[in-house]
Formats: C-alpha cells, structure tokens, sequence
C-alpha cells in the first residue's frame, strides 16, 4: 500500500466527547526503543536488549477551536471571550473647549473593559504614545479618562385591560392572561388596568430570566423594566400582545457605557487612536490553571489517511497531551502544534494499526 498528504485525526475523551484536530497539515508517530548493547572484548555488541518504549505524537493543525487548545492545555473552558479593538478606533480631538471625545458605540454588542494605549496619529506615518494622568488639567501629550454609564430602561402603559388567554411578550418572557389561579407565566386580570399592571410586575420580578437582568418596578397603569447592571448592554425592547390588551411601549433608553477621554488644549484638531478590550457573551475562554501534578486525564487519539480506497488507521487507546504551541508569522498562517505521548492501557495495549493489505492502488 502507499499512503499520501496528512490524514485526519480525531481525540475522544473519558467523558466520549469527540474533537477532531481540523484541517490538520501534518502528522507524525514516532516510535522509540531504548537499546541496550553487551560489549565483549571486540569492537561490535555480542547481544542487544530492548528497554523501555515511547510513542511521541506531534502534528500541526489549521483550525483553532476552543476545544482543541483546551485539550492541549488541560484547562477549563468557559463562556464569553475579551476581545481586542481592530481597528483601533480614531477620535478628533475639538478644536475648541471642551476638549473631550467619546467612544461610542462598542462592537459586537459588546461591553468596554479595559483601556490600553492612546496614540497621538495627527501625522499618519508617526503613532506617538500619550500618557494617561487620573486628575488634573492635561498638558500637551496628556489625556483624562473617564468612565459612566447609563441604565438601559423603556416603560409599559396598559392602555386596554387583559382577557383570558391574551398574552404579552416583554422581558424575554411571555405571560398568559388567567381570569383566577395564575400560576408560573401567568398573571391574573385585574378589576382595574391597575390592578393587572400589579399582577404582570408581581409575576416578572419573580422570574428568573427577567430578575437577572432587569427590576421592574410599577405605577398605577405602568410598570417599567430597568438593566440591574447599568450599561451592560441589556436594553429593553418593544412589548409583544396578543388579544384584547393593549399595552403602549414608552421611550426606550439604551444601555449605555460612556468612555470620555479629555485633552490637552495644546492638542485641539489632533487625532488620537485609542486601542481598548472589550468583552463579549459569545465565544469561550479557556482558563490556564495552575492544577495539581497528576490531574491531567488521557484521552483516545486517533489517525487515518486514505489513498485511492486504502486506508492506514492508528488507534491509541491512552494518550497524555504535552502541549501545543501557538506561533505567529509574518505572511503565514497559525498553526498550532499537537503533542502528546502515548502510554499502555490496563490490559497492556499500547494501539492498534489498521492497514489495508492492498498490493496495488
């Protein structure tokens, strides 16, 4: 048989989830035995002894997943990423007082996290690095910077009272109209639109979806969802009904986190980049812990590659991953690497290789 390109190779762990190493670019087995020679009174050995034996695997993969480096790494993988500004955002300073300048709007939806430089780039081709002072005037060079934020928040009017069965969406929750015995997403309807309004509030602030978020809070016919954690980009939206109720959507206020930088008025008309972090609920964070000796688990590794119908397949029952490296290049692609070491399973089974035994392809 003869095997070509790089094959595929695919890690199962104890609890069977499977990864696969994807757009893999290189695979390598290698399989070692320590020798031990007897010498005698000549010059080559009279006899050869095998010891011990080791399998190291290393590859190189393409496709970043979190799952993939976490293996690798044996850390602990999580929700939500902090992500770098690209590109950096460019601000004009005023020519006249005030001489201040916002953000605006985070990408992706996101939250703000973390200033990290400031770069005077009035002249394109000269990215002069500005100093950041906590109180004071700025001098020339110099920025304040400052944070607020702003409590994203929109009020209901009922205007037309509830029925049985009609339903009203608000929150990321819809809740049915019960004449008695409301129970779960239901609210009873009320003698008055006040009463109910009382209900529909009483009802949302005991929920979990919406108490996680928002308070809500009630007066006579209105009730109003406010974010619990000002400018964490939660801001309410329209209500949904269905049925006899109406219910009128006031004027939204948006979730808001006000970055202010203030300047020099020795700089005004200059243009500043301002290079920040910022979080996002999507994504995954591995944590690198620093875990106890031993604790790490061995997993199932798997290769195969396939020329013309014949096939090569390693299975290795037991491996211990020994890391991964992640190296970037100039006018080149990542490609972080797989290592790991092979070891014996309990019943002395080190692997399996599968070959074809095709004479002719």
């Amino acid at each position: 048989m003869f095997q070509f390109d790089k094959g595929r190779s695919v890690a199962t762990t104890q609890d069977g989830n499977s990864i696969e190493y994807r757009q893999l670019q290189s695979f390598s087995m290698d399989f070692k035995v320590n020798l031990k020679d007897l010498y005698g009174r000549g010059q080559d050995a009279i006899y050869i002894a095998s010891g011990k034996r080791s399998v190291d695997i290393k590859g190189e993969f393409a496709e970043i997943t979190s799952d993939s480096i976490n293996l690798l790494l044996n850390g602990t993988k999580s929700a939500g990423v902090v992500k770098m500004i690209d590109p950096a955002p460019v601000l004009a300073v005023p020519s006249s007082s005030p001489y201040t300048a916002s953000l605006g709007t985070i990408p992706d939806s996101g939250t703000f996290n973390k200033l990290l430089v400031v770069y005077d780039v009035t002249n394109p081709s000269l990215a002069i690095p500005m100093t950041k002072i906590t109180s004071g005037t700025p001098t020339t060079g110099q920025f304040l910077f400052a944070q607020s934020t702003v409590a994203g928040a929109m009020t209901y009017t009922v205007t037309t009272n509830f029925a049985a069965d009609d339903t009203i969406t608000v929150g990321g929750v819809t809740l049915t109209a019960k004449t008695s015995g409301a129970t779960g997403l239901q609210f009873n309807v009320g003698t008055t639109i006040a009463d109910t309004v009382t209900n529909i509030q009483t009802v949302l602030a005991a929920n979990a979806t919406v108490n996680a978020i928002y308070t809500v809070a009630k007066l006579n016919a209105t009730f109003t969802l406010t974010e619990t954690t000002a400018g964490d980009g939660h801001t309410p939206i329209a209500a949904t009904y269905t049925g006899t109720g109406v219910v009128s959507s006031g004027t939204v206020t948006a979730s808001q986190a006000i970055n202010t930088f203030t300047f020099a008025a020795a700089d005004a008309g200059h243009n500043v980049q301002v290079i920040y972090n910022y979080n996002m609920d999507t994504g995954s964070t591995i944590t690198i812990k620093n875990n106890l000796m031993g604790s790490q688990k061995p997993y199932q590794l798997e290769f195969f590659s396939q020329l013309a119908g014949v096939q090569l397949h390693v299975v290795f029952p037991r491996v211990m991953a020994a890391g991964t490296s992640l190296n970037a290049k100039m006018e080149d692609f990542m490609l972080p690497s797989l290592e790991a070491k092979a070891m014996s399973t309990s019943a002395d089974i080190l692997g399996y290789l599968y070959l074809d035994d095709a004479t002719a392809q």
